[in-house]
Formats: structure tokens, sequence, C-alpha cells
């Protein structure tokens, strides 16, 4: 636990369920990425709704962003990421009184946002296997990929 999550309560069965919830979820993230990135959402945002401390549930929502852009939704990727970047800054603004402009922030939101970049440059398996392997296999005039 961090030092400035001291009022959170404990981990308990319900806060493992969650996390669990969320991690379960990410089987699916092939055939529904968006649906997952959602399950995701709906899990970290119940499981700190709850004032747990922070934690393994942000996992499950990096893999889902990085799915999702990677699906060739970067736009809702890169909205998810923002959504739980900017509730977070209102919470500790609003509600923690913290300082919104620590390292924590900071390093949530690149990480998302690097997940969503990584995800939407990554080819997807069936665009490497629609193109030639070989330069000689490419139709004539048409320049290597």
């Amino acid at each position: 636990m961090q030092p400035n999550e001291a009022r959170s309560r404990p981990p308990d069965e319900a806060a493992y369920t969650l996390a669990v919830a969320g991690v379960l979820a990410l089987l699916a993230r092939h055939r529904w990425p968006v649906p997952v990135l959602a399950a995701t959402l709906i899990a970290f945002g119940a499981y700190h709704l709850l004032d747990y401390p922070a934690g393994p549930p942000i996992l499950a929502v990096v893999v889902a962003v990085y799915g999702t852009a990677a699906s060739g939704r970067l736009s809702v990727a890169l909205g998810a990421g923002g959504l739980v970047t900017g509730s977070g800054i209102i919470y500790r603004a609003l509600v923690e009184g913290d300082n919104v402009h620590g390292i924590e922030t900071t390093l949530g939101a690149t990480l998302l946002v690097t997940a969503a970049l990584l995800g939407d440059a990554t080819p997807s398996r069936q665009s490497r296997a629609d193109q030639p392997t070989d330069p000689g296999d490419r139709p004539r005039g048409q320049p290597w990929p």
C-alpha cells in the first residue's frame, strides 16, 4: 500500500474477486476487444469506488487498452486511457485533496498511452498473413512493403 493510501481499506474477498474478474475478461480480448475493455474498466472502477488501494486491476486495463488499439480502435483505446487518467486526477483533486501533478499521475497516463500506441503499431496476424514473404511473390509493378 502506498503512503498516501493509508485511508484505503485492506483488500478482501471482494477486492480479489474484482481483480480476477478483470483478468478473466481478458480471455476474450481477441474476439471482443471493446466489450473486454469495458469489463476491465468496470472492474477497475468498482475496485476503486470500494476504496481499495491502487494495484492489480490497472494491469488488466492496460492489456485491454493494448488489445483494443491492436484491433484497429485506437481512438476507443485512447479514450479509455483518458477516462482512467482523468477520473484519477479529478478524484485526487476533489476527494483526497492531493497534488494531481505527481509522478503517479504522469506514469499512469504515460503507461496507458504507450499501451494504446504499441497496440496500434502492432500489425494484426491477418494483415501479416496477407503480405507476401518473398519479393518474387508480389504482383509486378508493386513496391515491396
